[in-house]
């Protein structure tokens, strides 16, 4: 079992700024900068995508939650996901749903009694809903501090 993470306002404002900055990233750079600049074996935009990818797949988890006790969630393999969408990305429309899913899921986990509904993770454990708002606000800060350091604003 994973050591339990709690969710807090502090993730909830985390997605926020993460929103922003993605905003910011597909707004000022163009898409074909995106996807040509790599990093490690993805683009920018291969990054952006999952973002929006691993978002949409956790809101959804976490809202599966408030429909059934104690489901199990099984693995799923993001990176063959992002390999499939790869080619019709749009950075726009990533940035959309990673704001859009990243503020369904702050809605459903502002409540604690949502943030402590049980779930079993296939590779996480036992956990809550609430870790695993913690989980992907932790991870979409991982990948969107990598894109604001790779694309700062200009000055």
């Amino acid at each position: 079992m994973s050591a339990p993470l709690v969710w807090t306002d502090d993730h909830a404002m985390s997605f926020a700024d993460d929103a922003a900055t993605l905003g910011r990233i597909v707004r000022t750079v163009p898409r074909d900068r995106l996807a040509q600049v790599a990093h490690g074996e993805w683009t920018w935009l291969d990054v952006i995508g999952h973002v929006a990818d691993s978002a949409e797949l956790f809101a959804d988890r976490v809202e599966r939650c408030t429909r059934e006790i104690n489901p199990y969630i099984g693995a799923v393999n993001l990176e063959q996901l992002a390999a499939e969408r790869s080619a019709t990305r749009d950075p726009m429309d990533c940035a959309r749903r990673a704001r859009d899913a990243a503020m369904r899921m702050t809605m459903l986990l502002q409540s604690p009694t949502v943030a402590r509904l049980a779930l079993v993770h296939e590779t996480m454990g036992a956990v809550t809903a609430g870790h695993l708002g913690v989980w992907q606000a932790d991870h979409s800060r991982q990948h969107v501090g990598a894109l604001a350091e790779a694309f700062p604003p200009s000055a």
